[in-house]
């Protein structure tokens, strides 16, 4: 037995004693054959990077369309809340012109519209016939 394999039996026995370098048992051809990586091995592995590397660009791509989407939606919430806010301001203009009083001042100093006076109505009675056009019946009659 050689020196250098008396240390290393002496190492693998007493490993807490840590010495400054390493000796190592030489390995034959055949077991250095048999560690080294075959073709077989490096294709497979190849194939592993290529599977790994598609996952990831397919995790960047999807995460890429749902902050594509996440932007689209968040533009649409702000169109919304604009709507919304004009949908809010015609309904208090709804209820402001639904006000009688609001009715009456427009039809009066807008539109030039008086309140009748007397009689200002058409009877029509049974005994009459029916006129063929009762446009043209009441505008004669509200003239006279």
């Amino acid at each position: 037995m050689t020196a250098a394999e008396q240390r290393y039996r002496y190492e693998e026995q007493y490993p807490e004693r840590g010495y400054g370098f390493e000796v190592r048992k030489s390995i034959s051809r055949r077991e250095r054959k048999e560690r080294e990586m075959s073709a077989k091995d490096r294709a497979r592995f190849l194939m592993l990077i290529f599977a790994v590397g598609l996952v990831c660009l397919m995790i960047i791509i999807v995460t890429a369309y749902g902050a594509s989407i996440n932007y689209t939606n968040n533009q649409l919430r702000e169109s919304n809340k604009a709507l919304r806010s004009e949908v809010d301001t015609l309904e208090i203009r709804l209820q402001s012109a639904n006000n009688i009083a609001e009715i009456q001042d427009q039809a009066m100093n807008d539109l030039g519209m008086i309140y009748a006076e007397g009689r200002a109505y058409v009877d029509l009675t049974e005994a009459e016939e029916a006129p063929e056009d009762l446009a043209v019946v009441l505008k004669d009659n509200a003239y006279e």
